[in-house]
């Protein structure tokens, strides 16, 4: 174990005695075991993973102080996507602003942090539960929803590695 590694490792150790919750991106593979016996849990992330992580999904845990649920999560989106598709012009950011308003619009969320709650009858009583993530859209929406105009066409292309499985042909 290099000096790196070890500190690391013993960082990790002690911020889980502290109780601090912790996210390591591993792509040596070289944490594999402390996450095992710390019973960490472990996400694969790849073509072939079973695992997968909505970038569309609003968790209540990441929803900060204020109101305006939506649009601080669509500004973030707008970032992310600016890195995945490239440096988007004015006019791109727009038409993808009103495409992921869309998409989170079909899933009856809107600009209303109400709608990010449904009711349920829970013991009996109804309550107001925050949306769990099968509520929420996903990529393929954003993809299905794009259409086939000119100008979404390069977002399209661009979000298939995201969204379709490949498997080799032999």
């Amino acid at each position: 174990m290099h000096g790196k590694s070890f500190y690391t490792k013993l960082l990790i150790l002690r911020n889980r005695l502290l109780g601090i919750e912790q996210y390591i991106i591993d792509p040596e593979r070289e944490y594999i075991n402390i996450c095992e016996n710390l019973e960490g849990t472990l996400l694969k992330l790849g073509p072939s993973s079973k695992t997968y992580i909505n970038v569309l999904e609003i968790r209540k845990e990441s929803i900060e102080e204020g109101e305006g649920y939506l649009a601080s999560k669509i500004g973030g989106l707008i970032g992310f996507f600016n890195l995945i598709f490239g440096e988007m012009d004015e006019e791109e950011k727009a038409i993808l602003e009103e495409k992921l308003i869309e998409c989170y619009k079909i899933k009856g969320i809107t600009f209303d942090d109400e709608s990010l709650y449904k009711e349920e009858i829970i013991n009996g009583k109804k309550e107001k539960i925050f949306k769990e993530s099968i509520d929420m859209p996903i990529l393929e929406d954003l993809y299905n929803i794009l259409g086939n105009t000119e100008k979404t066409k390069i977002f399209k292309i661009k979000l298939i590695p995201f969204i379709k499985r490949f498997t080799k042909i032999f």
